[in-house]
């Protein structure tokens, strides 16, 4: 329960964090959409193109660990946050796909 509570406050760090990462990407892969590139590639792109506010993102969310946690749960929580921090990455990765098909119909 309490990993539960930690992970939800992680969350909302990962959250406020990922306004810069999530911009970066999608505006990244806007202006590459014009090239011969799929789709994916170009989001895979923007994503590494991203990667020192990724990086920023996650290690923000993994800053907020309570310090009265036992080492076990440390890891339990350390591999909620990397989940966490993994499906956001995700769909941001799916917005950018969308972003440069949309680019694309225009």
């Amino acid at each position: 329960m309490l990993i539960a509570l930690l992970l939800v406050q992680a969350a909302a760090s990962l959250e406020s964090a990922a306004a810069d990462y999530r911009t970066c990407v999608l505006a990244t892969a806007r202006k590459w959409s014009g090239g011969a590139d799929s789709a994916e590639t170009i989001a895979v792109g923007a994503r590494s193109h991203c990667g020192d506010r990724e990086r920023r993102m996650r290690d923000m969310a993994l800053a907020s660990a309570d310090p009265s946690l036992t080492a076990q749960q440390l890891v339990q929580w350390r591999r909620g946050v990397e989940q966490l921090n993994d499906a956001y990455v995700e769909g941001v990765r799916r917005k950018a796909v969308a972003a440069v098909l949309e680019a694309r119909a225009r």
